[in-house]
């Protein structure tokens, strides 16, 4: 089904080098025309088979005993006591409190834009809230990641093992995101840019407006993979978390539903096959945790409220696109909801650090709870 899959978005790509004669990384007013739906109905096709033969994979994996045993869909954690369950039940509470925050703050956003697009444009505008908040969420980001850093290397030798290089990538990386985002600060200084940055489009100090189209789309679709495919595709056996370090360092379950919104602000750049590619693979992994969840405590209602946002939030920025002051106006938002789902994400790593656990699979490939991370022997990191 996969295979099937790769074929079908094949076809999407040779439409875009073919057929459409465009730039693959063009940018304007979404095109409804037959060729451009012909594509956009090829990539949802291929999206679709990609989750389904994902989802397939794991049902192999995962027997009806084994899912009834170990699996809970908010935490992954197996039930040893009632003290537990209560704190595990306390747990998945806040989790879906977390997810009906980013609903209710996504369903604001449309309503702004709906309501006053003067004012959801100038508030996306540079320096102002959004581009702002977006910085800081980003460099506190780091900052945590600094943190968990440093408590690493005062932590046992060994006790760890790898866990530092990932946790320093992820600290640069939010560090080089939030600056580019406020251009190294350069406008509240106020000093001329180097000369070495005169080819920037902008005029600016920052190095993503070189190249701003490539950079912008590897950014979205880069977090796209990370917090929302990646998680995906753990459950399945398909990205290997067996390393204890591999294991703290990927995202839960949790953080999908927590995260998709973003995928769904999209207008300049809805005629982007990645841009697709994103929302409609989104959408099925929603499906798919919908029709797995048998009662509220799964939280199906709270996935459904997601999905559903994300559904209309698309729908609505492409319907009333002609209301944006700029059609670029709500990929500032799109920039907002990604280091915001990404601070709850840095939270769950930290967590899992504090308690000196992370989540493991077992030998038949579930997930069969929390395992403490201790050095072996030669001092490599281990799974207890």
């Amino acid at each position: 089904m996969m295979l099937l899959a790769f074929l079908v978005m094949a076809g999407a790509f040779c439409i875009d080098l073919a057929l459409l004669r465009s730039p693959f990384l063009a940018e304007g007013r979404p095109n409804f025309s037959s060729i451009y739906l012909l594509r956009t109905l090829l990539v949802a096709l291929a999206s679709w088979l990609f989750v389904a033969g994902v989802a397939h994979r794991a049902q192999l994996l995962y027997t009806p005993a084994r899912w009834k045993e170990v699996w809970n869909r908010w935490g992954c954690l197996r039930w040893t006591s009632s003290e537990e369950r209560e704190r595990e039940y306390a747990r998945m509470s806040l989790r879906q409190l977390v997810v009906w925050a980013m609903v209710l703050l996504g369903s604001g956003l449309v309503l702004l834009f709906l309501a006053r697009p003067i004012f959801f444009s100038r508030m996306g505008r540079e320096d102002r809230l959004v581009e702002t908040l977006s910085a800081m969420l980003h460099l506190l980001n780091s900052g945590l990641f600094a943190l968990l850093a440093y408590q690493l290397l005062r932590s046992p030798k060994g006790r760890w093992g790898l866990s530092l290089w990932p946790v320093l990538a992820l600290a640069s990386l939010f560090f080089l995101i939030g600056m580019e985002e406020v251009s190294w600060f350069q406008r509240y200084l106020g000093f001329a840019i180097p000369e070495a940055f005169a080819a920037n489009k902008q005029k600016e100090l920052n190095l993503h407006n070189f190249h701003t189209g490539l950079a912008e789309n590897g950014y979205y679709f880069l977090f796209f993979v990370f917090l929302i495919a990646t998680p995906f595709l753990a459950e399945s056996g398909l990205f290997p978390t067996r390393h204890p370090v591999v294991n703290l360092m990927t995202p839960s379950r949790f953080i999908v539903p927590t995260g998709a919104l973003f995928v769904a602000y999209n207008y300049d750049m809805w005629n982007i096959l990645l841009t697709q590619v994103a929302f409609f693979t989104t959408i099925f992994i929603l499906v798919h945790y919908v029709r797995e969840a048998r009662d509220p405590e799964d939280g199906r209602t709270v996935l459904f409220a997601a999905l559903a946002v994300l559904v209309l939030s698309q729908g609505v920025f492409l319907a009333f696109g002609h209301r944006f002051v700029r059609v670029w106006d709500v990929t500032e938002y799109k920039e907002l909801l990604i280091p915001l789902a990404c601070v709850f994400y840095t939270l769950g790593v930290l967590h899992r650090f504090s308690t000196g656990t992370a989540l493991v699979r077992g030998a038949d490939g579930t997930f069969s709870g929390t395992a403490e991370i201790r050095p072996a022997r030669g001092g490599r990191a281990a799974a207890g």
